[in-house]
């Protein structure tokens, strides 16, 4: 075989193990990043796709698929957050250096956040909104029960509603159809949760809301 030869093959050899090597380290590399936003105690996995793989050493890529599980979202705990990041662009030097995301070109980012009601729960007793709050996630509503303080008094609290999208796509609202088993006359809404809260790398606005029991599923897109 000759040298010409010899070193074409090389070559070949070289990229291919550049384009597996190269994408799983910079996947390392976002990981250790993202633990500023999913929070120390979540279990993450992140893919990158770069076609050529030498595209990464200029921060750009084709996709990032992010999954993470026990996702603390100032205090919410989130069961699951799926991430689909595309044709974005990241600052190599923070990245590699201090394992910062800074955001180049935004790219698009889709996201699902899967939440249980004992999470809700919790986060609504902890953020003392609601004391000794209970949270059921049925097909169809909502029901939060507990007690509340209204004028330094307490009181039993048992409302069934629904979830919608607050103005601007950025707040999850809890609307009550009946509190303690009378009709709610007026249109009354709780804000429970702002996207915000994940600190995603770019701007994104919830686009929908659904009920899968025990799970409240919520997905949100680049704005």
């Amino acid at each position: 075989m000759s040298k010409v030869v010899l070193g074409l093959l090389l070559v070949v050899l070289l990229l291919a193990a550049g384009q597996v090597l190269v994408p799983r380290i910079a996947g390392q590399a976002l990981s250790q990043a993202l633990t500023r936003v999913t929070g120390p105690g979540s279990r993450d996995t992140v893919t990158v796709g770069a076609v050529p793989f030498f595209q990464l050493f200029q921060g750009r890529f084709q996709a990032v698929d992010v999954s993470a599980e026990h996702v603390d979202a100032h205090g919410l705990t989130i069961g699951s957050l799926v991430v689909l990041w595309q044709n974005g662009t990241v600052n190599v030097p923070d990245l590699v250096q201090h394992h910062e995301l800074r955001v180049v070109k935004p790219g698009a980012l889709a996201a699902t956040v899967r939440v249980s009601g004992s999470s809700l729960a919790q986060f609504l007793d902890e953020s003392g909104r609601i004391h000794n709050a209970r949270v059921t996630v049925a097909a169809a509503y909502v029901r939060i029960s507990g007690t509340v303080s209204i004028g330094g008094i307490n009181g039993p609290l048992d409302a069934t509603g629904r979830f919608s999208i607050g103005p601007g796509g950025r707040t999850i609202l809890f609307q009550p159809l009946s509190v303690n088993g009378l009709g709610v006359p007026a249109v009354t809404r709780l804000q429970l949760w702002s996207i915000a809260s994940l600190h995603l790398p770019i701007p994104v606005t919830v686009t929908g809301i659904r009920l899968a029991p025990p799970y409240v599923v919520v997905t949100a897109h680049s704005s």
